[in-house]
């Protein structure tokens, strides 16, 4: 061990790995100035990459495809409701009722079933 101590320690071995080490905190100060001037310059670029965003999408187009059978079963109800206050046409106004619980029915069971998806 102590042969080995004395070859790693050895005046020339010592000064090379000494000069590999600090090599990198020589050349610091310059990639620091060459930052600084690109900010000055406002010529500054920071390249991000996002990662992880294929779960993101599932979660945002399940929300989205819910959030837009919900506003088509609401809009179904409203001018169901609507067409029924006009007496010639109750039957249509009827049938809208049933179609948009029809809807609304297979939506919750769909929830149910699958929670992430619609």
């Amino acid at each position: 061990m102590l042969v080995e101590a004395e070859g790693r320690l050895e005046p020339n071995r010592f000064f090379a790995y000494l000069y590999t080490q600090l090599d990198p905190l020589t050349r610091l100060p310059r990639k620091a100035a060459h930052v600084l001037s690109e900010l000055e310059q406002g010529s500054f670029k920071l390249a991000v990459q996002p990662t992880g965003l294929d779960e993101l999408e599932v979660h945002l187009r399940s929300i989205a495809n819910r959030m837009g059978a919900a506003i088509i079963v609401g809009a179904l109800l409203l001018a169901s409701a609507i067409i029924v206050r006009v007496h010639r046409f109750e039957w249509l106004g009827i049938a809208g009722f049933c179609l948009s619980a029809a809807i609304g029915l297979y939506m919750i069971w769909k929830i149910v079933r699958t929670p992430g998806e619609l």
